[in-house]
């Protein structure tokens, strides 16, 4: 009796030790983006990036393991990952969350759908360049409930200021909305395409596993196997940022309990 006791025991704890992959169907094409089958080596062959197509629901308080297997002809550094999208199941780039310090100030006066110049009361923190940009409607308390603020115009190409202390911010592309004066703005920069789990460079014609684990929230800029504010969703998605071709197989999302 003590035996069957323990035996079940045993059993129970190896039911609750397994964890269910959250990836529906990976093994199919169909599951994927850019994807087609390769029914001779039993995998999937995709070229740069391909990603699922199905939004996976996550609990960002939660840990969670990634892996793929990898085959490529040629070497080349491979990354797999989560693509995070909010609970209105809108993308989140780095660019919503990740913020230039010190740069919230406020609309001196209308900015209108099409402008591509600001009139603000101070931008002397402001650091024009690639992947800036300036959201709107953010929150100056210093908690950043805003975040992630999909309210953005890019890209900050210069700042001027003017002889009575004002400044002007001129964008590359139009505001695209219509905010009042007293508006509160910040400026943001991107930084990151997604969430990485794992990055290595793979060998040609060797199948390999990439796994790593991504856990926690960050709040204004994120290691790489952190989630990104507001994430609820993701997708997968393998790449080489060389548009190399490969193989996979084995796609697994797991909770790590």
């Amino acid at each position: 009796m003590k035996l069957q006791f323990c035996l079940f025991l045993f059993l129970l704890a190896a039911v609750n030790s397994y964890a269910e992959n959250l990836v529906a169907s990976p093994e199919r094409a169909a599951s994927w983006n850019n994807v087609r089958e390769d029914s001779a080596a039993k995998m999937l062959t995709g070229s740069g990036q391909v990603e699922t197509k199905e939004l996976i629901r996550i609990d960002p308080r939660k840990k969670y393991r990634l892996s793929a297997e990898i085959e490529t002809a040629v070497p080349a550094e491979y990354y797999i990952g989560l693509i995070p999208y909010d609970g209105e199941r809108r993308q989140i780039e780095s660019v919503h969350f990740h913020i230039r310090p010190g740069t919230e100030t406020t609309l001196l006066k209308l900015c209108k759908v099409q402008d591509t110049v600001l009139l603000v009361d101070n931008a002397s923190k402001w650091v024009p360049g690639k992947g800036s940009a300036v959201v709107f409607d953010a929150d100056d308390s210093g908690n950043y409930n805003d975040l992630p603020n999909f309210n953005i115009a890019r890209e900050v190409v210069s700042k001027t200021k003017q002889p009575d202390g004002s400044w002007l911010i001129t964008l590359s592309q139009p505001a695209g909305g219509s905010w009042p004066a007293e508006t509160v703005i910040r400026q943001h920069n991107g930084y990151a395409h997604y969430i990485f789990a794992a990055h290595r460079i793979l060998k040609k014609n060797r199948c390999e596993t990439l796994s790593g684990e991504i856990s926690g929230t960050c709040e204004t800029f994120c290691k790489s196997n952190q989630f990104w504010p507001g994430t609820v969703y993701v997708k997968i998605v393998i790449l080489n940022f060389v548009k190399r071709s490969f193989s996979f197989r084995n796609v697994v999302l797991e909770e790590v309990k």
